[in-house]
């Protein structure tokens, strides 16, 4: 297989799991079809740079080691993409790992796909505190409706994205440090790209949820991150087509309720700023949830919510 794809391996202060992702990218390489491999290390204060320059220099693929200030994952990863000279681009966090035949799999899909193919996907493994499960996403048709599932979640690991697609989106943005992956995917659907799956019996990405990773240290703003792509998805289907009904309405809903649950203990502002989002969508919503629907009428919305999950808190619920 002729080379078509660059490894990008975004790396902070990582010098201590580094290893598992640069040789899983190194046995990726070997199943042919990597350009080069290039980790770009944003601004640790570790020996991450250095453990990668001994690693790749042993090894038969091309690579890189560029050295910037901390601005963040998708940052790093723009500095990546942005010097690579493959046609596809690999996103590897510097957790997470490859299967040996992954480039090699969807690098037959990317031969023959069309060049409104922005990503091609697989299913993919997760682990996480021992145990394992592997995620088998399907984006249909609807592919910004797709997106938004959680059983659809794509990491972007499991992908390989198309550059030029890359280069129309303008990568991803770097003011987020969260879920900046779904993100950058609603806006590849939502400027005609689309998404191919690869088949494998296998997954072909490890997907690992350390503990001490962003959306862990901080549960509000992963929540608002989930705000924010629903309302990237609404502000798009109420531009393109006007009303919003059906499954769309009724997933955003959901989102927007489940932000709601969170926002009521930590974010005045924001939970007036999610119902009005709500309001858009159905003037005469109320909450599924029958106790909180109840309480609603005796104390609002927010307080009801706010009782629910102080009890929740005291009896150990998530």
């Amino acid at each position: 297989m002729e080379p078509f794809a660059s490894i990008v391996i975004p790396a902070f202060n990582a010098e201590s799991f580094l290893p598992v992702a640069l040789r899983s990218a190194l046995s990726a390489a070997a199943g042919g079809g990597v350009v080069e491999i290039i980790v770009v290390d944003d601004g640790s204060t570790d020996g991450t740079a250095a453990l990668a320059e001994r690693f790749l220099s042993d090894g038969a693929v091309r690579y890189k080691v560029v050295r910037q200030e901390n601005a963040g994952p998708s940052a790093a990863r723009n500095t990546g993409w942005n010097a690579a000279s493959g046609d596809w681009i690999q996103f590897l966090d510097a957790d997470d790992g490859l299967e040996s035949r992954k480039i090699a799999v969807q690098g037959i899909e990317a031969e023959t796909v069309g060049p409104d193919i922005a990503c091609i996907y697989s299913t993919w493994m997760r682990e996480e505190r021992g145990r394992s499960l592997a995620v088998d996403p399907c984006i249909d048709v609807d592919p910004t409706l797709s997106l938004l599932r959680d059983e659809n979640f794509l990491p972007v690991g499991a992908c390989l994205f198309r550059r030029e697609w890359l280069r129309r989106v303008r990568g991803f943005d770097e003011r987020l440090r969260l879920i900046e992956d779904v993100d950058l995917e609603l806006r590849l659907a939502m400027s005609g790209g689309r998404f191919h799956k690869a088949g494998s019996i296998d997954p072909l990405f490890t997907y690992k949820f350390r503990e001490g990773s962003l959306s862990r240290l901080s549960w509000h703003a992963f929540m608002e991150g989930c705000e924010r792509n629903a309302r990237l998805a609404q502000d798009y289907w109420a531009r393109s087509e006007g009303a919003i009904d059906g499954e769309r309405r009724k997933l955003l809903l959901a989102i927007y309720e489940n932000v709601l649950r969170i926002f009521s203990t930590t974010d005045r502002q924001g939970f007036a700023r999610v119902q009005a989002r709500v309001r858009e969508l159905w003037p005469d919503f109320v909450p599924s949830n029958a106790n909180v629907r109840r309480l609603s009428r005796l104390v609002g919305m927010r307080n009801a919510y706010r009782l629910r999950e102080c009890f929740r808190t005291a009896r150990g619920l998530t």
